[in-house]
């Protein structure tokens, strides 16, 4: 969820209960005002009614009675204290055809020695709609204010948060094949002002590391590629030498060896680097088929070593962007993988469909964990020839294009399945 979106689902979370209860507090408040108005002009009316009940010395009902209230006295046998009882009580209104509230009081006096019993009844329907209609109308008001507040809410917190939004989209931008980082600007908010400064201080220590990384890199490969080939020059030469003997003859195949695999290393970790510092940009249209044709030719001569059965089941040909190097690299690499921890007279299916491109040979067991499969040096046969980084290389080229490597062994078979799209 979007910072805007959760500022406004918490002003609103919090804002609905308090408005509730504010609604409720001032419904309480505004009932009692009017049921204590009513009270009060109940015992008015009933100083009024027995002030005439005394002058007039008349107990007949109607007599009291006006269009207001209705009015009850009665004698009593026995006295009572002269209290007022005031109750809450509905009648049945036969003109409306509905329950019809009323607010009642009941108290004695005593007159000539005698003690009589009031009742005064008042509706109090009037009051009754009065409060309803303040309830709609603080509903209405409440409602208002709080599509007033989110709507300003939302208006003012976009505006504060803009610099933000500039911040996010410069670091979304932002890519170490630009010559400097982006700069991200000030703003009169002293929290961004600060965000601010802090990465772009950050980005050009990363530009500054970066370009030391990638500078040393390259010159590392380079200083370690010149020793290594007049080493690979002067075995050849030593090599040719019909003098040396059986022994040092062998002694120099195995340094040649070294040599060739300290060659091939450097140049692997030289391409890791690449692939991490995202120096292949430059992408082309790339038929898979026709590339997957190309790299088995390259390799014919290695599979028919191994007398190695290769099963092709091509549903269709994707297209890919890639960078060409890295594409043949990445499939080379799976191909090459196939071959090596294979069988004499194995297996080789390859399968590429529109989604995803699968190659399963037939092999050893898996000896170690699969989560680190893809570990750089990680061997899980000694015996064989590989410096530990080929599954490496294809697991960083999928990362760089987006794409998702899975390993499954079955029946006997060892499946790499390239998936073109997460």
């Amino acid at each position: 969820m979007k910072l805007l979106n959760k500022l406004t689902f918490y002003l609103i979370l919090f804002l609905i209960p308090v408005f509730v209860i504010s609604g409720f507090i001032l419904f309480a408040i505004i009932s009692k005002q009017i049921t204590g108005n009513a009270d009060e002009s109940l015992l008015a009316q009933k100083k009024i009614i027995i002030e005439n009940f005394v002058e007039t010395d008349s107990t007949e009902q109607h007599f009291f009675n006006d269009a207001d209230d209705d009015v009850s006295i009665k004698p009593l046998s026995k006295s009572h204290i002269a209290e007022n009882i005031f109750s809450d009580t509905v009648e049945y209104d036969s003109t409306e055809m509905e329950l019809i509230p009323f607010r009642q009081l009941k108290s004695y006096f005593t007159n000539r020695n005698k003690t009589f019993e009031i009742i005064i009844t008042r509706s109090n329907f009037k009051a009754d709609e009065l409060a309803e209609s303040i309830s709609i109308a603080l509903a209405i008001m409440f409602g208002l204010i709080l599509i007033s507040v989110v709507f300003i809410n939302r208006f003012i917190s976009r505006n504060l948060l803009n610099p933000f939004y500039r911040t996010l989209e410069n670091l979304n931008q932002l890519s170490f094949a630009d010559i400097a980082p982006h700069s991200f600007s000030g703003t009169s908010t002293t929290e961004f002002r600060e965000l601010n400064d802090a990465l772009n201080r950050m980005t050009k220590k990363m530009f500054a590391d970066y370009n030391n990384q990638k500078q040393f890199t390259e010159n590392a490969s380079h200083e370690l590629q010149t020793p290594l080939a007049v080493i690979k020059a002067r075995m050849d030469v030593l090599i040719q030498d019909k003098n040396l003997s059986e022994d040092s003859m062998e002694q120099i195949q195995e340094i040649d060896k070294a040599v060739n695999k300290l060659s091939h290393l450097n140049k692997s970790l030289l391409l890791l680097s690449k692939i991490e510092n995202r120096q292949f940009e430059e992408a082309v249209t790339i038929d898979l088929q026709k590339l997957t044709d190309k790299i088995i030719a390259t390799f014919e001569d290695s599979i028919k070593n191994k007398n190695i059965l290769l099963q092709k089941k091509f549903r269709s040909s994707p297209i890919l962007q890639m960078n060409l190097s890295l594409a043949e690299i990445l499939f080379s690499n799976l191909m090459q993988n196939a071959i090596r921890h294979n069988f004499s007279d194995g297996l080789i299916k390859i399968e590429i469909t529109e989604k995803y491109f699968e190659i399963s040979n037939t092999g050893e067991s898996l000896k170690g964990n699969e989560e680190t499969l893809y570990n750089r040096f990680t061997k899980f046969n000694p015996s064989v020839e590989s410096i530990g980084l080929g599954l490496s290389i294809v697991r960083q080229i999928c990362e760089y294009y987006n794409f998702s490597v899975q390993y499954n062994s079955s029946e006997a078979l060892h499946s790499f399945r390239i998936n073109f799209s997460n």
